[in-house]
């Protein structure tokens, strides 16, 4: 501002701008002790992801958090447990402000059954057995058979 033949001092401002948050969060992969996500980077330049995978198919609500790269574009929660849904929120660590969350929902694999194998065998039919796994959730299993020559 200018009075007379006075000037004040410079106004100087800083703007920043919002973090784009990351597309096209998706379930990627899953295993029996695993879920796989992965996203499309936003343009923001950033320092780093933040995740989150909430498991609330349990009695008590366990959080698992992560730090993930930069550049990548997917992170594996290894360890996660079977017959399980986890709610997993993204968030993009901008250089000075963090993008908007993104959530989803993916889930684990029902684990195979163990010791599986044939225990008799006669002209007309066939015996299996197998233990189920503890971790499992299952409440019943497919069993395919096929015949085939030599």
């Amino acid at each position: 501002a200018v009075v007379g033949t006075t000037e004040s001092p410079d106004v100087i401002t800083e703007c920043i701008t919002e973090t784009d948050t990351p597309e096209s969060l998706a379930c990627a992969g899953a295993t029996s002790s695993s879920v796989t996500v992965s996203w499309t980077r936003p343009q923001a330049p950033l320092t780093a992801y933040g995740a989150s995978f909430t498991d609330q198919s349990t009695r008590s609500t366990t959080t698992i958090t992560a730090e993930v790269g930069s550049t990548a574009q997917s992170y594996v929660l290894q360890d996660a447990q079977a017959d399980q849904e986890y709610h997993v929120t993204l968030v993009a660590v901008g250089l000075y402000k963090d993008s908007l969350p993104v959530t989803i929902t993916c889930g684990t694999m029902t684990p195979p059954p163990e010791d599986f194998g044939v225990t008799s065998i006669t002209s007309t039919s066939m015996r299996l057995s197998w233990t189920q796994v503890s971790s499992s959730m299952a409440i019943g299993y497919r069993v395919w058979i096929r015949t085939w020559q030599s």
